[in-house]
């Protein structure tokens, strides 16, 4: 089994409303455990792996690839067609996009953050953002603490410094940067060097993917290049 075949295919027929309506008082593990989404043929294929990967750590990313399907949006029919036509005519790109999103999948440490990757992915569907940016996107939520991340969400809305977000800590996620370097001569004669860190373009990119407002940024920038200047 092919499974980053299977993952992108689910995606492509995806049908998530009515599912969660039916399903949404249980949690993943017991959608896994009792099996009861079998029959439902673009999820269907997991229960067939579930019998073939027995351990906890397959279980576990089992479980992860659950949740990044059953939080994936709405999307538009041309959204999707785009995404089916370009996937269907290019194997490379469906081949390193599906064992893309299984690496990131296994590595994630919390099972919150499928639903983060979700999100991101969607609006590579819907072209708010292309595929470099999805990709370094992922990589973001798959390196960053799941605490320093749900803080960076509301990093904007109130100030850091009472949310207590570590700026420095998410320098390896790349969701922040330097923001300048500051040197200075005490009198006792030793130099010291200050690092400062910002949010950087990609965290307040996943920012507004999180937050429902990258379509107001995309719409925001579209509009930008169309005025004369």
């Amino acid at each position: 089994m092919e499974i980053q075949y299977e993952l992108i295919n689910s995606i492509k027929e995806s049908d998530v409303i009515e599912l969660l309506a039916d399903f949404s008082e249980l949690s993943i593990d017991q959608l896994l455990d009792e099996g009861l989404l079998k029959d439902i043929p673009w999820v269907g294929w997991i229960f067939k792996a579930k019998n073939i990967y027995h351990t906890l750590s397959d279980q576990s990313f089992l479980a992860k690839i659950m949740s990044f399907l059953l939080s994936l949006e709405t999307i538009d029919n041309d959204d999707k067609v785009r995404f089916v036509n370009r996937i269907e005519s290019d194997h490379n790109f469906k081949n390193q996009l599906g064992i893309k999103l299984l690496l990131v999948l296994e590595k994630i440490d919390d099972i919150e953050k499928p639903a983060m990757l979700s999100k991101v992915f969607c609006a590579f569907i819907k072209g708010y953002i292309d595929c470099d940016d999805f990709y370094a996107l992922a990589d973001a939520i798959n390196n960053a603490y799941i605490s320093d991340l749900k803080k960076l969400l509301i990093s904007n809305i109130e100030r850091p410094e009472y949310v207590r977000l570590d700026l420095e800590g998410l320098y390896r996620s790349n969701l922040t940067e330097i923001q300048k370097n500051i040197k200075f001569q005490p009198s006792h004669g030793i130099s010291e060097l200050t690092i400062e860190f910002k949010i950087s373009y990609l965290g307040n990119l996943l920012i507004d993917i999180l937050q429902n407002k990258i379509k107001a940024r995309v719409d925001a920038q579209r509009r930008r290049k169309v005025l004369p200047i």
